[in-house]
C-alpha cells in the first residue's frame, strides 16, 4: 500500500477545528492507523503540503504508488480552514493536490482517495482520477484507527451526507429543499457548448451543468448493496391533526453485511407559502445480512406536516402530499396522501 498526501501523518488534520486545547501529537495519524492494520505492508510519504509543492516529493509519490499493489492518496483541506474565519472562495481541491492525484493516477495503479475536510467539495474534477473516494471528513483523536478499519473492510462504511456536494462553485449555494421555480427545467440532458440554440427553452437550469450536485443530501455508500420497494401509505386519506403512516421494504441484495440509513422525505404540493421541493421528516439505520430484507415505517404527524403558514401561524393546512423513501434526496420510490 502506498500512502500518500498532505494528511497521512498530519494530527492536526484528524482534529480539525474548533480543538480548544487538543494536543495533535496525541492523535492517531492515517499513517499510524494503517502501519497498525497492515504490518510491514504500507509506504507513507506526503507528495506534497496541503497549498504547496515540496522539494521531490511528487517523484517520491510516483515512486511509492509504481512499487505499490494501491495508493490510498489523502486529500482535502487542513482543519484550520474550516470553521470560524475560514471562508474561501472556492471548494475545488487545491491545485497541488490534484496535480499529486494526477500523476499518482498516470501510474495505472488502483486509486484510493481520503477526503479530509470539514465542509462539502466540488469533486468532479478529480472524481474520475479515483477508483473510489471516503469522505473521512476530521475525524477525532482515533481518527486513523478508524479510518483503516473501514478501508480494510473490517468494518462497513454507513454514513450518510448532512449536506450536498456540488460539482462545481458555480452552483453554490445548493441543497436539496430548495423552493420550487416558475420555471422549471426543460432541458432533459444539459445543453453543451456546441448545442444549437434557435428554439432555447426559458427555464431555471444552468446551460451546460446539470443543476443537480454531484452527491446528494443523505448520500451515502456501503460495500454491499440495498434496493428499495414496497412503499405503502397506509391511511392516504386522513383528517386534519391525524397520522400518516408509510411503510417500505429495504433489501440487502450484495453480498456482504451492512448497514443503510433509510429516509422519509415529504413535499405539500400546495400551501398559502411556498414549500420546498423536499423535506426530510424521518431517518432510520438499518443493519442488513446479505439477502435480507426489513420493513421500515414512517409516522407523519401533525406537526411534521406543519410550516409558518399566510396567517403567521405555525400550523398545519389541507391539501395533496407526496412522501419518498430512499437512501438519500434523491429517492424516487413514491407515495401519496391528502389532508381534508
Amino acid at each position: 500500500i502506498a500512502l500518500i498526501g498532505p494528511y497521512v501523518r498530519c494530527g492536526e488534520a484528524m482534529l480539525g477545528s474548533w480543538i480548544g486545547f487538543g494536543e495533535e501529537d496525541r492523535a492517531v495519524t492515517i499513517e499510524q492507523g494503517f502501519k497498525k492494520r497492515f504490518p510491514g505492508k504500507v509506504t507513507a510519504v506526503k507528495g506534497c503540503d496541503p497549498y504547496q509543492h515540496i522539494n521531490g516529493g511528487m517523484a517520491e509519490a510516483v515512486r511509492a504508488a509504481r512499487n505499490a499493489d494501491v495508493a490510498v492518496v489523502t486529500l482535502g483541506l487542513p482543519g484550520n480552514i474550516s470553521g470560524e474565519s475560514g471562508s474561501l472562495v472556492t471548494v475545488e481541491i487545491p491545485d497541488v493536490q490534484k496535480e499529486l492525484l494526477e500523476a499518482v493516477q498516470a501510474t495505472g495503479k488502483p486509486i484510493v482517495v481520503l477526503l479530509v475536510t470539514g465542509r462539502a467539495m466540488a469533486l468532479e474534477s478529480m472524481e474520475n482520477l479515483a477508483d473510489a473516494i471516503m469522505v473521512v471528513w476530521h475525524p477525532g483523536t482515533m481518527g486513523g484507527t478508524a479510518v483503516a478499519d473501514l478501508v480494510s473492510g473490517d468494518f462497513s462504511p454507513s454514513g450518510h451526507l448532512a449536506m450536498s456536494f456540488p460539482r462545481c462553485d458555480g452552483q453554490i449555494p445548493i441543497r436539496y429543499n430548495h423552493k420550487n421555480t416558475g420555471r422549471p427545467s426543460k432541458w432533459t440532458v444539459p445543453p453543451t457548448p456546441t448545442h444549437k440554440f434557435g428554439n432555447k427553452p426559458y427555464s431555471s437550469c444552468y446551460m451546460f451543468t446539470p443543476n443537480t450536485p454531484l452527491y446528494p443530501f443523505g448520500y451515502g455508500l456501503s460495500y454491499t448493496e440495498f434496493e428499495y420497494d414496497q412503499i405503502e401509505v397506509l391511511n392516504p386519506e386522513v383528517a386534519m391533526g391525524e397520522n400518516v403512516v408509510i411503510r417500505a421494504r429495504v433489501t440487502n441484495v450484495g453480498d456482504s453485511e451492512g448497514v443503510t440509513v433509510a429516509q422519509l422525505y415529504m413535499r405539500d404540493l400546495v400551501a398559502s407559502t411556498t414549500r420546498p421541493v423536499r423535506e426530510l421528516k424521518g431517518f432510520e439505520r438499518i443493519s442488513l445480512a446479505p439477502g435480507e430484507s426489513a420493513t421500515v415505517e414512517f409516522t407523519l404527524t401533525a406537526e411534521d406536516m406543519a410550516f409558518c403558514r399566510e396567517d403567521m401561524q405555525y400550523a398545519q393546512e389541507p391539501g395533496d402530499f407526496k412522501v419518498w423513501v430512499g437512501d438519500s434526496s434523491d429517492a424516487s420510490l413514491e407515495g401519496s396522501f391528502t389532508v381534508k
